[in-house]
């Protein structure tokens, strides 16, 4: 599959997870719209991490109710697109734990942004509480490894010698 093909798929799976984490009322869900836009940063490309930023902040913005201001999450997410590029682009980061610390930071630092941006634009001194930010943070990191160990593992492989082991079994 191409990168873009790639990439419209996690923005649909996020949209798809953030609205089903909403209709089942989790009280506190990874933040799914940051998983495409490390994807789109590995390899250190800022460009595309900042443009999957934006598709992402926008479908973000979309499914916040009451809208607050349209493009706070979007400004946000591509800001940390053009920090994991950078970072991508400077270090090797190859290790899943790494990759699931390295996200859930950036999951933290997207919340400290949006408090802020909401305090400087529009005087509202709204932030979550300490816990429900390091829940989310954590729990986006978790899900960072997981994806990444998974995604590690020869599936094809796996499938095909299933696949001729039973064909060998049945001929």
């Amino acid at each position: 599959m191409t990168f873009w093909l790639k990439l419209v798929a996690g923005l649909f799976a996020a949209l798809l997870g953030t609205i089903a984490a909403g209709g089942s009322r989790v009280p506190v869900t990874p933040d799914l719209f940051v998983l495409p836009v490390a994807f789109a940063a590995r390899g250190g490309y800022p460009i595309r991490a900042m443009l999957t930023g934006l598709a992402a902040g926008l479908l973000e913005d979309s499914l916040t109710t009451p809208p607050r201001l349209l493009g706070l999450q979007a400004f946000c997410k591509i800001l940390i697109g053009y920090l994991l590029a950078t970072i991508e682009s400077r270090v090797i980061i190859e290790r899943p734990a790494a990759i699931g610390a390295l996200l859930a930071g950036s999951a933290a630092l997207q919340s400290a942004l949006v408090a802020g941006l909401l305090w400087f634009l529009r005087g509202e001194l709204v932030a979550p509480p300490l816990p429900e930010i390091l829940l989310r943070s954590l729990s986006t990191g978790l899900l960072a490894v997981f994806l990444m160990g998974a995604s590690r593992l020869p599936w094809p492989a796996r499938l095909w010698g299933r696949r001729r082991a039973r064909l060998v079994k049945e001929g």
